[in-house]
């Protein structure tokens, strides 16, 4: 459920960015979502870096590699 949201939102333009965000915090507590808040997370990072001009930096496999681990987003 996480994985295809985080996906989607790596692809958002930036004007969906706070909607985006929005939805995450609906699905609170943590406990219940709490892979949202790391798909959150991976989002934000290609957000930031999408302007870079580095398109390696937009790769979601490399996007993935970032957060210091293996994500496992269901």
């Amino acid at each position: 459920m996480v994985w295809p949201f985080c996906v989607a939102g790596c692809l958002a333009e930036p004007a969906q960015e706070a909607h985006i965000r929005r939805m995450v915090e609906v699905l609170q507590p943590p406990s219940v979502f709490g892979t949202v808040r790391k798909a959150l997370e991976i989002m934000e990072n290609v957000w930031r870096n999408r302007d870079t001009g580095d398109a390696a930096s937009r790769d979601l496999a490399t996007c993935f590699r970032s957060q210091g681990g293996l994500v496992l987003l269901v």
